[in-house]
């Protein structure tokens, strides 16, 4: 079962987009999907300046847990300072 999950966990990491990615990482949080979670905070983190403007992202904010939008925030920023 475990194999089943991850491969896919990778599938839909593959099909992220600036709108699906929120949704994506906010399941991934609530079903414990590691790989899926990574690869969406990375997705965010590198296409922050358009994921910021999205509506996604306000419906992500007022519906995720606070600890999940602090860790996709801090990844962010440290995206933003490299």
């Amino acid at each position: 079962m475990d194999a089943l999950k991850e491969a896919c966990e990778r599938q839909l990491s593959l099909k992220l987009t600036t709108d699906s990615a929120f949704t994506s990482l906010l399941y991934a949080d609530l079903h414990n999907a590691t790989t899926l979670k990574e690869n969406c905070i990375k997705f965010v983190a590198f296409h922050s300046m358009v994921s910021s403007t999205s509506p996604a992202w306000s419906q992500f904010t007022a519906a995720a847990r606070p600890e999940l939008v602090t860790e996709v925030l801090t990844r962010v920023i440290a995206k933003l300072n490299l």
